[in-house]
């Protein structure tokens, strides 16, 4: 008999979760944010709400929100983030994004070109940027409860994992 998800240890349970994404969000050949959306979009709930939310934990952790934002400039990766955030009961951590992702709008354009060019390009433009300054405040937010002492976003999956284990197939 298979031991139920949610009695399963947290690294058993992130390894089960982490193999199921990587198994269902296999490369699509067309265009990355493209393919991406497409493989979300077949994905059950619960890992749809996992697979838009783990690009949010590595960029903050790397850089904070304008990273995350240079890398998926796409309005429609935002909405999937946000829509996952709150499936995942993470609606505080939604309205921090989504405060970000206003705030980010008006520079976009040139955050995602200095992010193409070089993260040193990169952090050039944004420590001289008013939005630096902007996004400090969030960052914080974020970088608190996305904490690696708290294993950033996974706790949430962990949570939510448990309590909805029919969503995950």
């Amino acid at each position: 008999m298979t031991r139920p998800l949610q009695d399963l240890p947290d690294q058993a349970l992130l390894d089960y979760i982490f193999a199921q994404l990587n198994e269902r969000m296999a490369p699509y050949p067309e265009e990355p944010l493209e393919g991406h959306l497409r493989g979300l979009s077949q994905l059950p709930r619960g890992l749809h709400a996992m697979a838009t939310t783990c690009a949010l934990d590595a960029n903050v952790a790397v850089s904070g929100l304008a990273w995350h934002f240079a890398q998926w400039p796409d309005p429609r990766f935002t909405a999937e983030t946000l829509t996952g955030l709150r499936e995942l009961d993470a609606e505080p951590l939604a309205h921090t994004v989504e405060a970000g992702w206003r705030l980010v709008r008006p520079y976009l354009n040139d955050l995602h070109l200095a992010s193409q060019e070089s993260p040193d390009a990169f952090d050039g433009w944004y420590r001289d940027s008013p939005l630096a300054e902007l996004l400090a405040p969030l960052d914080d937010d974020l970088r608190h409860v996305l904490s690696p002492q708290k294993h950033g976003i996974y706790h949430l999956w962990l949570a939510y994992a448990r309590k909805h284990p029919d969503r995950l197939s």
